[in-house]
């Protein structure tokens, strides 16, 4: 399916839900038009603490997510804010991330679990609809949309489907 713009838009949407002093959890969701959507569970450092502002913000694929590293994974592109590196990425608490958003399966108080499904199953429609567009010709767009719902005192047991 070609879209009248031109391009097929990847849309990750994190939707805040559960700030602690020390993390902020909340939900992601990834679609991709003909490939699907996945929703799960999201974790970022504490507000104040180095986690993006909301707001909607480009992004891209990157093939060589750090020194190391063999993972790909989802970057924003550099902030007006100065904010570099921001990334997508496997990791279970806030110690594991300076900024990023790392996704999972199920989520504890300032936790995320089942990091490497979670990651997989994104990866997974980010690099159909990728391979996708290869055939085709069309460009691939990634938009990373960040918001804010009321806080909670408890983390929600299960996503919206």
């Amino acid at each position: 399916m070609i879209d009248p713009s031109g391009l097929t838009p990847i849309t990750i949407t994190i939707t805040r839900d559960t700030f602690t002093d020390a993390s902020t959890s909340g939900q992601i969701s990834v679609s991709s038009p003909g490939i699907g959507t996945y929703s799960r569970f999201s974790l970022e450092p504490a507000n104040g603490q180095g986690a993006i502002p909301t707001g909607s913000y480009p992004a891209h694929w990157r093939t060589d997510s750090g020194p190391g590293l063999h993972h790909h994974a989802v970057e924003l592109d550099p902030q007006p804010n100065g904010q570099t590196n921001v990334q997508i990425h496997p990791g279970n608490t806030a110690e594991d991330t300076t900024g990023c958003i790392l996704p999972g399966t199920s989520r504890n108080a300032d936790r995320v679990n089942h990091i490497c499904n979670a990651t997989r199953d994104i990866n997974n429609i980010i690099t159909q609809t990728l391979a996708h567009d290869a055939t085709t010709g069309e460009p691939t767009s990634i938009n990373v949309i960040v918001r804010s719902v009321v806080q909670t005192a408890q983390p929600p047991a299960r996503p919206p489907r």
